[in-house]
């Protein structure tokens, strides 16, 4: 199966420069509510503004994430069915679970980085090499996923200024470690590539 590194690295690169851009927009929507909570003076218009930047900025975020976890079941398993012509053998995990591990509820909390670690582990003859970065790519994508999910909660049950400027908060925290996540993957991806294309070189 082919891995498709090179557009999966560019959209890595491009929810890093959406996730920036969403972060500034955060920040001037935070400054328009907090104005508003000091001086009580809300301009409908302003925040109706605001308002559409943000939904086109979550719906492209929405696209984009979904591109991402796709395009990255598809690499994630080719590494690690690649891992047998490597002659990894005693697999912890089959190929599938590449995917379905991050679909089954409770499971998808550790395997995924399970999984992960096995790839990485397995695709270099040199165990010394560390992964402490798979370790931070999905603290990372959890944390994100958590915060997101909170500053959703604070939405939904907002019924004042403050508890809607603590979800932006929480947003913008979401998506600086969105930030985090993608670079991390980022990094783990092409270490993966490079240490199993130096496995291919030695075998």
């Amino acid at each position: 199966m082919k891995k498709s590194v090179g557009f999966l690295s560019v959209l890595f690169v491009i929810i890093v420069i959406v996730n920036a851009w969403s972060i500034v927009s955060l920040f001037d929507q935070y400054s328009i509510y907090n104005e508003a909570s000091q001086n009580n003076i809300l301009s409908v218009e302003t925040v109706e503004e605001s308002n559409v930047q943000m939904q086109l900025l979550t719906i492209t975020q929405m696209i984009l994430y979904i591109l991402i976890f796709i395009t990255f079941c598809l690499w994630f398993y080719g590494v690690h069915e690649d891992l047998e012509s490597l002659g990894a053998k005693d697999l912890k995990y089959s190929h599938g679970q590449t995917f379905w591990g991050f679909i089954i509820p409770i499971v998808n909390i550790v395997r995924p980085y399970r999984i992960a670690k096995e790839v990485w582990t397995q695709s270099s003859k040199d165990s010394a090499k560390k992964s402490f970065v798979v370790l931070f790519w999905w603290l990372s994508v959890l944390l994100t996923i958590v915060l997101g999910y909170v500053s959703g909660l604070l939405v939904a049950f907002s019924d004042d200024v403050e508890t809607f400027k603590n979800s932006i908060l929480a947003l913008i925290a979401a998506d600086a470690l969105g930030v985090f996540a993608a670079m991390f993957a980022f990094s783990m991806v092409r270490s993966i590539e490079k240490l199993q294309k130096e496995s291919y070189a030695t075998n």
